[in-house]
């Protein structure tokens, strides 16, 4: 194969699997947590937090942190986001896969805990907790198999006494083509009395996976200018061949 013919394959080649690389899901979920009244909400602890992409690589597991990564590779990514103060907090996992040239699973999965000490003043007042779960699993005409986004958020409370107040969402979406806009909420109830605190535990879990299997892609169709190139090439290879015939 001469030089130009070469070039031309891998230009083809780049073009099919760059086809594959645009075809991604997408994922996003977190918790938005507020008080009101005479509650302070503590910083948050962050531990086991960990994310896998294509279930191949992973990021190391990481205990105590700040509570936010950024972590990507060529077959998606997970980034988990955190803004808090005294009275409002947000926490956010975006997730997207994708279904790369010449594999036949892409998948992307996080999940993380936290805890944080709660203070209740004489007054009293409220914790309200808002979740929710944007999900977007294109159909791309890919083969059997399946597309799967889920999202499980946990949330409960441990007293001076051991009490728990479970709080627990699931989101799920399997169909291929669709989108989701979900989100859920709750509220802790905190009555007035003596000041007090206690601990919140949450964890987070969001899972996305692509297992369809890849379509075959057609030839693709050269443009007008790669056909110039190629005719270029042909006639030149036949002027070669003929002056070395007229040479011999």
């Amino acid at each position: 194969m001469n030089r130009l013919a070469k070039s031309v394959a891998a230009a083809l080649s780049l073009t099919a699997a760059s086809a594959f690389a645009d075809v991604h899901l997408q994922s996003d979920t977190g918790v938005l947590i507020t008080a009101s009244g005479d509650v302070v909400l503590g910083a948050p602890a962050f531990s086991n937090m960990y994310s896998v992409i294509n279930e191949l690589t992973g990021a190391p597991q990481l205990t105590n942190q700040s509570g936010s990564f950024d972590y990507q590779t060529a077959a998606g990514s997970i980034a988990l986001t955190t803004t808090a103060d005294a009275t409002t907090q947000r926490i956010q996992l975006a997730s997207t896969a994708k279904l790369l040239a010449g594999k036949s699973l892409g998948s992307a999965s996080g999940y993380f805990s936290f805890e944080e000490i709660v203070s209740v003043g004489a007054g009293g007042g409220t914790i309200n907790l808002s979740d929710w779960f944007n999900a977007n699993l294109p159909d791309t005409g890919f083969g059997p198999g399946s597309v799967y986004a889920s999202s499980s958020f946990f949330v409960f409370t441990i007293d001076d006494a051991g009490n728990q107040f479970p709080l627990n969402y699931s989101y799920h979406l399997t169909e291929k083509g669709s989108s989701a806009a979900l989100g859920d909420a709750g509220v802790i109830d905190l009555a007035a009395g003596d000041p007090r605190t206690f601990k919140l535990e949450f964890s987070l879990v969001s899972e996305l996976t692509d297992s369809r299997t890849p379509p075959t892609l057609p030839p693709a169709v050269p443009e007008p200018e790669t056909w110039a190139l190629m005719g270029l090439g042909l006639v030149a290879s036949v002027a070669a061949a003929r002056r070395k015939r007229v040479q011999g």
